[in-house]
């Protein structure tokens, strides 16, 4: 996204049901090498962090814990608290 300079930066994700991937999901997974996109949470979440953008979790049901778990340390090693 584009922001505009000194603007608040949040997001707002509602979970129900944890992404692909041994590390971040303990259910059945059709891809339990990963998200088939190359994508990983831990980089999107450092990267979040980097940019000071403030990361919100509503989590649906408990299936998401091991996924958020990996979110909030991946988001603290840039220094910032996810909001769950």
């Amino acid at each position: 996204m584009t922001w505009t300079p000194n603007s608040v930066k949040s997001v707002f994700h509602i979970f129900d049901a944890p992404g692909h991937g041994k590390d971040i999901c303990d259910s059945g997974d059709d891809y339990p090498g990963g998200s088939p996109d190359g994508f990983k949470i831990q980089d999107q979440m450092r990267e979040f962090a980097r940019l000071k953008i403030n990361f919100t979790c509503v989590k649906v049901n408990e299936s998401c814990n091991k996924m958020i778990d990996v979110m909030r340390d991946s988001y603290g090693q840039g220094g910032m608290v996810l909001n769950i």
